[in-house]
């Protein structure tokens, strides 16, 4: 390292302040014993390698990508798949032949979607004839190939034909990837909209069916067979195992 390069470290010129004194003659200071004084290079690494690292540590976390806000309990509540991108491919991507979540990326795997949407498969089953309208006495018979009594199918066979409602948030505490009965009626209070008075009656009388007809010997309504709803698979199942009991 050179006197001229320490002296430039010394004395810094800029263009509020110059150590040139009126005459024009800049003085420096005797450098000579810094003349055969080498600093090793190193020293300036590591030092500048420090000071970062120290800032990058200091730094504080993104809160652009925070899913828990301290002073609101309900997103500590509601808690988000951090991991989503990584078990779904493009989970922002709306599908339109498949009903899939983190467990199915591809949907009901061996099911024929047969050019419908997700919603044309659910409501198909119901279309005993094949003729592209759903009437009421189709909605019985679906209603009582998945084992609904004849009173419930009866009842239902009309309801269900005049609201339909389809809440999709998952409220699973207990059990993961389930829900208990008290954990269903705590989701649809929590997806109310103001006074929708029809909506609330007719989502809860049909996740409450479906409660009834789909719950395994735990008392569980299980993800998968919420799933099964959306495409219908669910019915093509339950229909298969009373033709087998």
């Amino acid at each position: 390292m050179t006197a001229e390069f320490i002296a430039r470290l010394l004395f810094p010129i800029s263009p509020r302040f110059s150590p040139v004194p009126p005459g024009g003659v800049l003085v420096l200071p005797d450098l000579a014993p810094l003349a055969n004084f080498h600093f090793p290079a190193k020293s300036f690494v590591s030092c500048k390698a420090r000071s970062r690292v120290s800032i990058m540590a200091a730094s504080p976390a993104d809160p652009s990508m925070e899913t828990e806000a301290p002073l609101a309990a309900v997103t500590r509540e509601r808690k988000l798949n951090t991991d989503l991108q990584e078990q779904l491919p493009k989970p922002y991507l709306a599908r339109a032949l498949v009903a899939v979540d983190p467990s199915h990326p591809k949907g009901t795997e061996g099911r024929d979607p047969r050019g419908m949407s997700v919603l044309q498969q659910h409501a198909a089953f119901f279309d005993r004839n094949g003729d592209g309208v759903i009437y009421p006495w189709e909605t019985f018979k679906g209603l009582r190939a998945i084992g609904c009594s004849f009173p419930k199918s009866l009842f239902f066979a009309f309801f269900i034909n005049l609201a339909l409602s389809y809440p999709t948030q998952s409220y699973g505490r207990t059990v993961q990837n389930a829900l208990t009965k008290d954990e269903l009626n705590f989701m649809l209070k929590s997806n109310r909209n103001m006074y929708d008075f029809i909506g609330w009656i007719a989502a809860s009388a049909e996740w409450k069916l479906l409660y009834d007809v789909a719950k395994d010997k735990d008392g569980l309504l299980q993800r998968e067979t919420v799933r099964g709803v959306f495409d219908g698979s669910l019915f093509d199942r339950l229909q298969n195992d009373k033709k087998s009991s």
